[in-house]
């Protein structure tokens, strides 16, 4: 989904054009610019500061599904009514399950601030959203077999699918029909139907890979193709299936040019793929409002 991140982060959300700053994320920022104790008080005293969290996590809701036709759930806690109106707050939490999101499909997704003072204002001038602080995020992701199979048949996975058939065809050498994902007893299972130019018919692969993180990313590491009494080791042949890993596939709906994505940690539980790690949108970043 184009410009994901931004989609689900902006206070002000809709679609435009980023402008990635060269700023590196050092570190959270202690509050400045904010109002007075006294107006902080009253606010949290007279309900008004309650008032304008309820009013934000509305507008976003409302706005999440205009832009993405899914339903989240979201939580802003704020300092004060007027903190919130100039884009000063704690925290933000936005979550939903059963998502499709552009044809990545997703059981559960979560992105949580990790900073307790977060800085986007809206400039009328310009009509722009603009970072005045580093603003990162902890995600989380949850995807099952399901989830991926669906997401391999969009039409964004079959240019990749293209791509190594036309590498493959131009040396007469194979052409992949049809992938798709297996999970079973917490082991992934990677599962082409290919055709051999120079031999003639259809068969079958079964990839047997275990899940890593290498440099942010998620790879395949220890591929072996799988058999009912034998296996046998292409780790040789990691590269290419990573490059048609349905798993980073689908993290690209959290890609843009004015951010730091990085995976930490993914593992395999009841045959589902847990996926968290971290996102950070770079201080002075611009996004365009439209």
């Amino acid at each position: 989904m184009k410009k994901i991140l931004i989609l689900l982060m902006s206070l002000i959300i809709a679609n435009g054009v980023s402008y990635a700053s060269q700023s590196a994320f050092v570190g959270c920022v202690a509050p400045y610019d904010l109002s007075s104790g006294l107006k902080r008080t009253l606010a949290n005293a007279t309900g008004s500061n309650l008032l304008a969290q309820q009013v934000a996590q509305s507008l976003i809701k409302k706005q999440l599904k205009k832009e993405s036709g899914e339903k989240f759930k979201v939580k802003v806690s704020s300092y004060s009514m007027a903190d919130l109106k100039a884009g000063r707050f704690k925290s933000l939490d936005i979550s939903g399950e059963n998502l499709d999101l552009d044809g990545v499909y997703v059981s559960y997704l979560d992105f949580k601030t990790l900073c307790d003072f977060n800085y986007i204002v809206f400039d009328k001038d310009s009509n722009s959203v603009f970072f005045k602080e580093a603003f990162p995020m902890s995600y989380s992701i949850v995807m099952n077999e399901d989830d991926l199979n669906k997401t391999m048949n969009s039409s964004a996975y079959a240019r990749l699918i293209r791509d190594v058939n036309s590498f493959g065809s131009s040396l007469n050498l194979f052409k992949i029909n049809d992938t798709r994902v297996k999970i079973h007893n917490n082991q992934f299972f990677y599962v082409f139907n290919y055709s051999l130019p120079f031999l003639g018919g259809q068969y079958n692969m079964i990839v047997e890979a275990d899940l890593k993180v290498v440099d942010g990313n998620i790879a395949f590491k220890n591929t072996k193709i799988a058999g009912k009494n034998f296996s046998i080791d292409i780790s040789s042949l990691s590269k290419v299936l990573n490059y048609l890993n349905p798993l980073e596939f689908s993290l690209n709906i959290l890609e843009n040019n004015n951010t730091t994505m990085n995976v930490r940690n993914i593992s395999l539980s009841n045959n589902t793929v847990n996926v968290n790690g971290t996102l950070i949108v770079d201080k002075n970043s611009v996004k365009e409002h439209k």
